[in-house]
C-alpha cells in the first residue's frame, strides 16, 4: 500500500473513530447531567462551614443515571471506535486485494482471447478439423507449462 492510500484510509478511520467518541461522550454527558444536575444546584447554596448541608447535598446524587449514563457511554465509544478500526480495515484489505485479482484477471482473458484466435485462425487457414486439434493441443501443453491450465496452482 502506497503512502496515499494508507494516509487516505488512516483519515477516514479517524473520522469515523472521532464520529464514535463524540456520540460515547454525549450520553456520558447526559448520565453526569442527570446524576449530578441536582446535586450541583444543591452545592451552589451550601456553606462549607455548616455538614448538616453537605449531607443534603450527597443525598440529591441520583447513582442509577450517574452510573448507567457513565457506562453505556464509554461502551458505545469503545464498540464504536472498534466497529469503525473492522470497517477500514476490511475495505482497505478489499482495495488492496482487488488490483492484483484485476490484472490476473486480465492477463488469463488476454490468453484465452488469444489462444481462441489461434484455433479460430487455423480452422480459416486449413479448413479442416485436424488444425483445429492440433492448434488446441498445442496451446493447451502451454498453458500446462506455464500453469494455467488447473488455475494457476503451479
Amino acid at each position: 500500500m502506497n503512502v496515499s492510500t494508507a494516509l487516505k484510509w488512516s483519515a477516514y478511520y479517524h473520522v469515523l473513530a472521532f464520529g464514535a467518541s463524540l456520540v460515547g461522550l454525549a450520553v456520558v454527558a447526559a448520565g453526569l447531567f442527570l446524576g449530578l444536575g441536582d446535586a450541583v444546584a444543591a452545592l451552589s447554596g451550601v456553606s462549607l462551614s455548616r455538614p448538616s448541608s453537605l449531607t443534603g447535598v450527597l443525598s440529591a446524587v441520583s447513582p442509577v443515571p450517574l452510573v448507567a449514563g457513565v457506562a453505556v457511554g464509554l461502551l458505545l465509544r469503545r464498540v464504536g471506535r472498534t466497529a469503525a478500526f473492522l470497517r477500514v480495515q476490511s475495505r482497505a484489505v478489499e482495495e488492496g486485494v482487488d488490483l492484483p485479482v484485476e490484472a490476473l484477471s486480465s492477463r488469463v482473458s488476454d490468453r484465452v482471447s488469444d489462444d481462441v484466435e489461434a484455433v479460430v485462425e487455423g480452422v480459416a487457414d486449413d479448413g479442416g478439423t485436424d488444425s483445429v486439434v492440433g492448434a488446441a493441443a498445442e496451446g493447451g501443453s502451454e498453458r500446462a507449462e506455464t500453469g494455467v491450465a488447473d488455475g494457476g496452482s503451479h
